[in-house]
């Protein structure tokens, strides 16, 4: 989404919250308004081990079922969303590429943004193991995290758009988050010169 000289890409992930390994990452979303990827990681711990009990369940009736397979038991390792962690760096890459391609090569043009997405760039960047010398050049170093735009004083949170899918489907809540920060954007002239 272009706004005002940026391009906007929205990243979402679904992860067990203990788990930093490659193991602990379930799905990656990336959305644009020209493209998007869903990723499911074949290598994820389906046992969701070291996770609390309550954590656990919360888990299995939020992100599960939307998940190939709908739970751990009936995983579905022959969707074709699913792929090897190596696959996903590749096809995460190849995302980049192409927004690369479309900011004319001019990384200061890109603005990733995610909802409280710390753990995201984390998991992100986990893809090449925090190792910002491995990291391909096309893989932004910083986001803008969503919560913060949205309590900017002139956001109007009762306004925000309605979500046109699932939450914790981490590509259908990508393409929410590009829907929020538009409105963000286009709501709130302070944001046009900060964001």
């Amino acid at each position: 989404m272009w706004f005002q000289g940026k391009y906007y890409v929205s990243l979402d992930t679904e992860f067990i919250s203990n788990n930093l390994t490659r193991n602990g990452t379930l799905s990656y979303g990336l959305a644009t308004e020209e493209n998007s990827l869903y990723a499911v990681n074949s290598e994820a711990d389906l046992s969701m081990s070291g996770l609390d009990p309550e954590s656990r369940q919360w888990m299995l009736n939020n992100v599960w079922p939307h998940l190939p397979g709908g739970s751990p038991e009936n995983f579905d390792f022959s969707d074709p969303n699913v792929m090897t962690f190596g696959k996903i760096a590749s096809r995460v890459e190849e995302f980049f590429n192409g927004v690369m391609e479309e900011v004319g090569h001019d990384m200061d043009k890109v603005v990733v943004v995610a909802l409280c997405g710390a753990q995201d760039m984390v998991r992100l960047h986990g893809l090449w193991d925090q190792n910002w010398a491995s990291m391909p050049r096309v893989i932004p170093n910083w986001f803008r995290d969503i919560a913060e735009m949205r309590s900017r004083p002139h956001v109007r949170r009762d306004q925000m758009p309605a979500r046109r899918n699932s939450e914790h489907h981490s590509l259908g809540d990508a393409i929410h988050q590009l829907d929020m920060v538009r409105y963000i954007l286009e709501s709130d002239p302070m944001n046009q010169e900060v964001f």
